[in-house]
Formats: C-alpha cells, sequence, structure tokens
C-alpha cells in the first residue's frame, strides 16, 4: 500500500491526530520544562540579592538617619542606589520589628516623609495606617519565606531582619507555561477546525467532479447509440441499407470523409451500437473501481497504450482536429496493473494534450519504453501545445482546478490517485513551457 493512500484511510487519519496530540504534548513539556528552569534562575537571582542586600546594604539602611559620618552617608546613598531596581518587595524591620524602611515601588505604600515618624510607631500597636499595611505584608512575606537576619560586626544578635516577597519576575515567568499551554490548544483547535473545513471542501469539490466526470464519460457513448437509433428510426429497421447521411454526427464519424453518400448496412449499425454498449461497460467497470482497491495483474503497458492510441485515431476525424497522434511503443516487460484504468489514465492524458494544442498543425506523442536502471516502466504523452508555467504546473492536481474554462479539474486528480495509490507509481510534469507544450510522464514498476 502506498504511503498516501495508507493515510487517507481510517487508520491512516487516526495515526495523523496521535501524531498532533503527541507533538502537542511534546511541545507543550518543552516550554513548561524551559519556563521551569527560567522560574528557579529567576528565583535564584533573588535569593542572591536578598542576601546581597542583608550583607551590605540593610546594616546601613538600618542605622539612625541623623547624625550620620560622610562616609555613612555616602554608604547609604550608595546602598538606596544598589536597591533601586531590586524587582521584589521587601522591608527592613529592627530587633523590635519596627519597619525602617522598605521599596515603595515594589511593596506599593508609600515611606513617610520624616524618619523619625518611623522611629516613633510601636510595632505592636503602629498608629500609622501605612505602618499598620506594611507589617501586615511583613507577615505575609513571613508565612512564605523565612525572614533574613541583618548582623554587623561586634553584635552578637541581628539588627534587624530582612523580609521579602516574590519577584514580579517571577510570578510572571510562572504563568507563562499556562498561557503557552493556552495559546497552543487554541492553535491547535483553529488548525483542527481549518484543517476539517478544507477537507470538507475538498470532498465537495471531489463529489461535483466525480459526477460531471461520469455524466461526461456516460454522454459520448450515448449520444453516439442515440445517432444510430434515429437512423434506425427513419428506416423504419428494415434490414435493407442506412444512409448516415440522414444521421447524426456519429454515423459520420464511422465512415469517415465521404459518410453522407455512402451506405451502411444493418451489421455495420448493429456492430457500432454494440461497440457503445461496451464503451458504457467499460465506464461503468471504471467507476466501480474507484474507492476500493482494484485487482492488478501481470500486463504490456505498451499495448494498453496502443489501444488507447488507435481509439483517438479514430475519433479524430469526427473531432475536426488537425492533430497527429504519433506512438514510439518499445515492448516492454510485463508490470502489475489494472488495464480498464491505465487506459482511463491515458485516455485523460490524450484528451488533456488535445485541448491544449493551439496550432494547426498539432502532434501528440505517446512513447512508452523500458527504463532498466530504475526497473521500471515509463509512459510519456508530449504535445506541442500551449504549455504550463510553474505556476500552473504546481497546482494541475488539485481537485476543482482546472486551465478551462469547462474544466472541472477531476481528470488529473484521477490519474493520480490510479497510479500512485492503486499501483504504486507515480505520475508527474516531464516538462513544460509556455507556447512550447508539455510532457506528461507516468511511471510504473516493472516485473
Amino acid at each position: 500500500m502506498s504511503p498516501a493512500l495508507f493515510f487517507q484511510g481510517p487508520t491512516g487519519r487516526a495515526l495523523i491526530k496521535s501524531y498532533l496530540l503527541i507533538g502537542l504534548v511534546l511541545i507543550g513539556t518543552a516550554v513548561a520544562f524551559f519556563t521551569l528552569r527560567v522560574t528557579e534562575e529567576v528565583a535564584l537571582q533573588d535569593r542572591l540579592t536578598t542576601r546581597f542586600i542583608a550583607r551590605f546594604a540593610a546594616p546601613t539602611l538600618l542605622l539612625p538617619q541623623h547624625g550620620l559620618t560622610p562616609q555613612q552617608e555616602h554608604d547609604l546613598r550608595a546602598s538606596l542606589l544598589a536597591i533601586k531596581d531590586v524587582t521584589f518587595p521587601f522591608v527592613l524591620t529592627d530587633r523590635e520589628g519596627r519597619p525602617h524602611f522598605w521599596n515603595e515601588w515594589r511593596v506599593g505604600v508609600p515611606l513617610p516623609e520624616r524618619y523619625a515618624d518611623l522611629l516613633a510607631q510601636d510595632p505592636r500597636n503602629p498608629s500609622d495606617p501605612h505602618v499598620r499595611q506594611v507589617l501586615e505584608l511583613v507577615r505575609r512575606f513571613d508565612r512564605r519565606r523565612e525572614p533574613i537576619a541583618v548582623l554587623v560586626p561586634g553584635e552578637e544578635r541581628p539588627i534587624g531582619h530582612l523580609h521579602y516577597g516574590a519577584s514580579s519576575l517571577g510570578a510572571r515567568v510562572r504563568w507563562m507555561p499556562w498561557l503557552e499551554a493556552a495559546a497552543i490548544l487554541v492553535f491547535m483547535s483553529v488548525a483542527l477546525l481549518a484543517f476539517r473545513n478544507i477537507k470538507r471542501s475538498e470532498q465537495r469539490s471531489i463529489w461535483v467532479g466525480m459526477a460531471k466526470e461520469t455524466a461526461h464519460q456516460l454522454g459520448t457513448p450515448l449520444t453516439s447509440m442515440n445517432g444510430w437509433l434515429a437512423l434506425l428510426s427513419e428506416t423504419g429497421g428494415a434490414p435493407g441499407a442506412v444512409r448516415p447521411g440522414a444521421g447524426g454526427p456519429q454515423a459520420a464519424q464511422a465512415t469517415g470523409a465521404g459518410a453522407a453518400d455512402s451506405v451502411l448496412d444493418r451489421e455495420q449499425v448493429l456492430g457500432e451500437l454494440a461497440r457503445d454498449l461496451q464503451r458504457l461497460t467499460k465506464v461503468t467497470e471504471r467507476f466501480s473501481q474507484i474507492g476500493r482497491r482494484p485487482k492488478l495483474s501481470l500486463g504490456r503497458a505498451d499495448q494498453v497504450a496502443e489501444r488507447v492510441c488507435a481509439y483517438f485515431r479514430r475519433r479524430l476525424p469526427h473531432l475536426g482536429s488537425h492533430v497527429r497522434i504519433e506512438s514510439y511503443l518499445e515492448e516492454v516487460p510485463l508490470a502489475p496493473l489494472n488495464e480498464e484504468l491505465l487506459e482511463w489514465v491515458l485516455e485523460n492524458l490524450i484528451k488533456n494534450a488535445l485541448d491544449a494544442i493551439d496550432k494547426a498543425q498539432g502532434l501528440v506523442e505517446v512513447t512508452c519504453r523500458y527504463r532498466p536502471e530504475l526497473q521500471s516502466v515509463e509512459i510519456l504523452v508530449s504535445d506541442n501545445g500551449k504549455g504550463m508555467t510553474p505556476a500552473l504546473q504546481r497546482r494541475i492536481f488539485e481537485p476543482g482546478f482546472s486551465t478551462r474554462k469547462a474544466g472541472w479539474g477531476m481528470g488529473l486528480v484521477l490519474v493520480r490517485r490510479i497510479v500512485e495509490e492503486y499501483h504504486g507509481g507515480d505520475v508527474d510534469v516531464a516538462r513544460s513551457a509556455p507556447g512550447v507544450g508539455t510532457t506528461m510522464r507516468v511511471t510504473l514498476k516493472a516485473g
């Protein structure tokens, strides 16, 4: 089974969904792991910063703010500058638990204008509402993190404590995995919904195209049969002669240029009707094999190509086309194929080649050869028609896409499905250039 056919089946679609889910889980896990590492790094930096403040800045900040020596004033300004951009809230308290300093831009509580107002507060029952708010924040900090003692040389007991909370950066980083997971889920949901809508649109296009292709395939032999029946009706079904000039164009096709003056006997009419009925049977058999695995048997691709070329050569006078169909068919090794479906492939390719010809003298060449180095059979259908730009070449196998106004965009879709999914081969544009022509290539595995 070819990969393309496998992934279009129920098992293949289930595997695709599983891969998407596994990919989503792996991406989410990687993002969560990375964010966790970043969070740990931020927490480590916060701990190092708190120790730095407790070791170097806090002793200066806890000193009385009046009567400082010049060196102490310098140290105080340096300490304030060092902790200016700290990203976490902290509060410095003395031995009695009285707050002396806090970074108001993180704590959210303004410092009093006079330092003496802080020293006058009773930490057990402060009168200043701002101090009460800060002390409540201190208790909240201590429930989550143990305060750091502030030590100075010559003192056995700590002169105060540093109470601190979570970094605002750390808090934002901790939320990142959830936000990223939500974003990934939303993206995947939108992508799956869009994929589902695209799939439905393609299915609608395929069904419409298949219906039109069916009508087209059945229409040709039915039109021919109607023409012959009209001729029989005009002669009353007598066993004598039938003049095709009195009937439809299909009779003219059967006898060539002088059909209007020639006479066809009843056996010829019945033969043509039998041929059209055979054509209808063939069309029915072809469509019955779409959607299920066709049976492959060893056959000669060159013989199939010869039959298709002969069929189109008989139709050329009726088409009123100045086109020659040349075939260069080598005797190739046997290959596993379904002759009915391979005929359908070649008919579509030759029909496209005929439609593409825009010159007074058109030429379609069908080549079948064996490629021993690839152990494959190669069939080439070339024309000297309009050719295609690279942009068109990339789109010709899309369902519903056609370069003709009356085209339905299903011929090459069926060709690709038959060749690649049913025969395990390959079909592509071997070469094409605007104004020069196009060569389509079908490759089948030999033996």
